[in-house]
């Protein structure tokens, strides 16, 4: 009998109703995974590191039945003042191991007014292998370059390391899934050397300013 296994991706983002990232965010986010009961998730932009909240991944952890989480801390949060956050998984089935992969950060800045400056902030993926489904997960977020006015493609080098990782991973007879906000249209553009190799989950779907830049991709035995 084949194993049907609910994943999702979810960029946090910025909660407009509470202006900030609190109690009651965490508590939609929660019931929208009970909702739709859901098996493993990868959250960009969550709360990591905060001295009002505990981490996103930890609290999904303690009230869902998704027992099982890693998170990297990245950067300062946009919402919540002295708060931190970064990527995390949070999956109902044990992680037997993950490593923590860093993007290169290009060190951008850009001035968009006289008070308004954004600088490049860190961004990088879990890779976490859970045996007990054979699979790898690779979730994260990828750098915004549109904010810079700059075009992925000319940073390519950067998305060619994380390929050749994923690549490496998938020759050794290793199942994969990479999900998570990649900040751009087309996901084979920035790496194409998966487009044999992986398969789109879904596609054309408008997850942001109607466009595409949030992906779940698997190796081609899965059935989706």
């Amino acid at each position: 009998m084949e194993k049907i296994i609910k994943i999702a991706t979810w960029n946090i983002g910025q909660d407009l109703e509470n202006k900030e990232i609190n109690k009651n965010s965490y508590e939609y986010i929660r019931k929208q995974i009970q909702e739709n009961n859901i098996d493993i998730i990868a959250f960009q932009e969550s709360i990591t590191e905060s001295n009002n909240l505990q981490s996103l991944a930890s609290y999904i952890s303690e009230n869902t039945k998704l027992k099982y989480c890693e998170e990297i801390s990245l950067s300062p949060s946009d919402m919540n003042k002295d708060d931190k956050m970064g990527v995390s998984i949070c999956s109902k089935f044990k992680i037997n191991s993950n490593e923590k992969y860093i993007l290169e950060n290009p060190k951008l800045v850009y001035k968009k007014t006289s008070t308004i400056t954004y600088w490049s902030h860190d961004k990088g993926f879990n890779i976490s292998q859970i045996e007990e489904i054979d699979v790898v997960i690779i979730e994260g977020h990828c750098l915004p370059f549109h904010i810079f006015g700059e075009n992925p493609l000319k940073y390519r080098n950067i998305y060619s390391k994380l390929e050749d990782k994923i690549l490496k991973i998938i020759e050794l007879n290793k199942n994969v899934i990479l999900l998570g906000d990649f900040n751009y249209t087309n996901i084979f553009e920035l790496f194409p050397n998966l487009k044999e190799k992986m398969k789109c989950v879904y596609e054309n779907q408008k997850t942001r300013k109607d466009k595409q830049i949030d992906y779940i991709l698997t190796t081609n035995r899965y059935k989706t």
